[in-house]
């Protein structure tokens, strides 16, 4: 009798390393999912942040443009300050176009948002850059 307690002695110890190499494993991927879904939420955030602020650049590009009834083409850019982490930028940028068949100019305001430097370039490739385009036509 003694001899089959020897025998079955180290299926005990096997069966624990191999729980023990899962429930590691299971962390493991716990983890990284919830890693993933942090990022993927921030990201989602910013994404928000970025299109008021382009919203914003665009309203404010409509007002100018309407104000002074003239439409330059030069781009103006400004921090969008709104108190939080990130720097939002925004580039606006009014142009005018005479149709040949129209005597009306017809203008485009169009307002680049990003969370990055000024120029709203992803010169190092990032993976948190975010940038939004709107445009009104009027």
């Amino acid at each position: 009798m003694r001899t089959f307690h020897r025998k079955q002695g180290g299926v005990t110890l096997v069966t624990a390393i191999f729980l023990m190499a899962v429930l590691g494993a299971l962390s493991v991927a716990m983890v990284a999912l919830n890693t993933s879904q942090q990022k993927s939420s921030t990201l989602d955030v910013t994404g928000v942040h970025t299109y008021l602020a382009g919203k914003a650049g665009l309203e404010w590009g409509l007002y100018d443009a309407i104000q002074n009834d003239q439409c330059t083409g030069a781009a103006t850019t400004f921090k969008v300050d709104i108190n939080l982490p990130s720097n939002y930028f925004v580039t606006v940028v009014c142009s005018e176009t005479t149709p040949t068949q129209f005597s009306i100019p017809r203008r485009r305001i169009t307002a680049t948002a990003c969370n990055r430097a000024a120029a709203c370039v992803n010169t190092e490739n990032s993976p948190d850059y975010v940038q939004r385009v709107l445009a009104a036509d009027f």
